[in-house]
């Protein structure tokens, strides 16, 4: 948990895969890393079980939207023209 954690702090250089059989307690890290981030860091969760079967427009329509909710833009978008 500690490693999760300095990872979330730190530079984005990488991304993480967490994956395992049903039952194995995924989500339950994933809700503690969540609690221990909280509210130092905004955090977005994102639960792809409630778009199931859902189009790529769909899906992407969700994350953004999720995203917007839980981090708002520092800066007006309509103001930027190019970024990461």
């Amino acid at each position: 948990m500690d490693w999760l954690l300095r990872r979330c702090h730190a530079e984005v250089t990488a991304y993480i895969a967490l994956y395992g059989g049903r039952q194995n307690g995924k989500t339950s890290l994933l809700l503690r890393l969540e609690a221990s981030l909280r509210p130092a860091m905004p955090v977005c969760r994102l639960d792809f079980q409630l778009i199931k079967g859902a189009s790529a427009t769909q899906a992407f329509a969700f994350v953004a939207e999720r995203i917007a909710e839980s981090v708002p833009p520092a800066s007006d978008p309509r103001t930027v023209a190019d970024g990461p």
